[in-house]
């Protein structure tokens, strides 16, 4: 995860670069450069890590999130949260509306992992969180975060607030459509009686474990959620002195 994560790094800063030189043009053509750039990173994860996919979903995201970031970028003005996330609806929408046709048109054999969760139960995974401005980041995780500053569990705790949704696509090709459900409810059901300690977050852990689930779709917008609070508290700093 280290190995792969280090060897993104240049693009996610090319991400941002391609926003700002692509912001006059149309929404759409920003993508169309994005798309170029996380293709070539996924090569690189890939060759740093032997093969194994440990960060294709973060690559789509954060470059979504990072072009629309540069395309929204001014020198004496920075872009609030909600801003960037919105403008990243506008970048994928229009690809990921035709990925989508693209799906339904394909021969069932075809059909990858994610495309047949897409066609039997309708979960977009990360292409449809990108396409709507990210609301799970806007509409959970900013303000839970911003209510549970000082909490030390608060990004297990959120994690958490992510499987409940049910939307997590990685849950399903790991474990099945059954399995996956039965822990989003079991996640459900230990949420409503407030966010849970450490001891009865392990103990979860270790039953996904044992039922090979891993919430890797979760996980991607945790990462997200934890950049956009970084990135906060930095720029506000930045601009106010």
């Amino acid at each position: 995860m280290v190995k792969s994560a280090n060897s993104l790094q240049p693009y996610f800063e090319k991400c941002v670069r391609l926003g700002i030189e692509s912001a006059e043009e149309a929404p759409d053509r920003t993508f169309q450069e994005l798309r170029k750039a996380g293709l070539m990173a996924e090569e690189t994860m890939f060759k740093a890590t032997g093969g194994v996919n440990t960060h294709k979903g973060a690559v789509y995201l954060f470059g979504i999130a990072l072009g629309a970031l540069g395309r929204l970028w001014q020198a004496d003005h920075f872009p609030t949260l909600e801003e960037m996330l919105l403008e990243g609806g506008r970048v994928a929408s229009k690809a990921a509306e035709k990925d989508f046709r693209a799906i339904r048109k394909l021969p069932e054999e075809k059909r990858t992992a994610g495309q047949r969760i897409y066609m039997e139960y309708g979960l977009k995974g990360a292409r449809g969180e990108a396409e709507e401005g990210f609301p799970s980041v806007r509409e959970l995780a900013l303000p839970y975060l911003r209510a549970h500053e000082r909490e030390e569990l608060k990004y297990q705790h959120l994690l958490l607030h992510f499987i409940a949704l049910g939307k997590d696509t990685n849950m399903i090709a790991r474990g099945g459509f059954e399995s996956a459900q039965e822990s989003v409810e079991e996640v459900r059901a230990l949420l409503e009686k407030g966010d849970p300690d450490r001891k009865a977050i392990e103990k979860l852990d270790r039953r996904f474990i044992k039922k090979n689930l891993s919430p890797g779709g979760s996980a991607d917008l945790l990462a997200l959620s934890m950049f956009c609070r970084l990135l906060q508290r930095y720029t506000v700093k930045e601009f106010s002195e």
